[in-house]
């Protein structure tokens, strides 16, 4: 199942319009998940198509809280459903990893790492130098006197290597994550995200001079 984006969430709504959503995935390849879970993500992705957040890589979001979850999973199941209940059910999507959960500074930089990743692999899937060395695309580098393909490189990114490396980053002060002008420290900092809140990541540089 891939991360909800304000463009794909969009499609969604138009498939929907004013009905459930039933992604046929969810279905078809998750037959270990009981009907209940299941629902509790349909319900999700209903409370996603009228509440969601999106982050700064415009990925879709909405706290695991929101009473709204609860509201439309009781429509769904057609029985009263309690916030225990829904934290359950939303304990077992996070296990077969169809949501991810953000509670700490960690874990924001764990979902934003993978997004990053998954997009320059995907680049790199997609690199076709055919489509590119156009006569037009020739003609015009060779006025630069160098012709060659503008994606450099075919090696795919390690999402292993690439959150050890954001991780040891943020902790040696490379670069900052303030939430609404809030400073977070510790890669163990509990997050409250909400709706609207403003996510703002910061690169400090070394500068490097004289003093006289």
């Amino acid at each position: 199942m891939e991360l909800y984006t304000k463009e794909s969430l969009k499609e969604v709504i138009e498939k929907s319009k004013d009905e459930f959503y039933m992604p046929k995935a969810l279905f078809d390849h998750y037959k270990s998940l009981r009907l209940e879970t299941k629902l509790a993500y349909v319900s999700i992705l209903e409370t996603m198509k009228n509440k969601a957040g999106y982050t700064t890589e415009n990925t879709a979001y909405i706290k695991v809280d929101n009473p709204q979850i609860q509201i439309n999973l009781a429509k769904l199941a057609n029985k009263e459903v309690d916030q225990e209940k829904v934290n359950k059910y939303l304990k077992e999507l996070e296990e077969v990893e169809l949501i991810n959960k953000v509670s700490t500074t960690k874990d924001l930089i764990t979902e934003l790492v993978k997004i990053n990743v998954e997009k320059f692999n995907k680049k790199i899937d997609e690199k076709d130098i055919l489509s590119i060395m156009t006569n037009e695309y020739i003609a015009e580098v060779a006025r630069s006197g160098k012709i060659g393909d503008e994606v450099h490189g075919d090696k795919k990114a390690n999402l292993e290597k690439a959150l050890d490396t954001a991780y040891l980053a943020f902790e040696d002060g490379l670069y900052c994550i303030f939430i609404n002008d809030e400073p977070t420290e510790k890669l163990d900092d509990s997050l409250n995200l909400k709706d609207g809140d403003i996510l703002t990541l910061i690169r400090l540089t070394m500068l490097a001079g004289r003093m006289w």
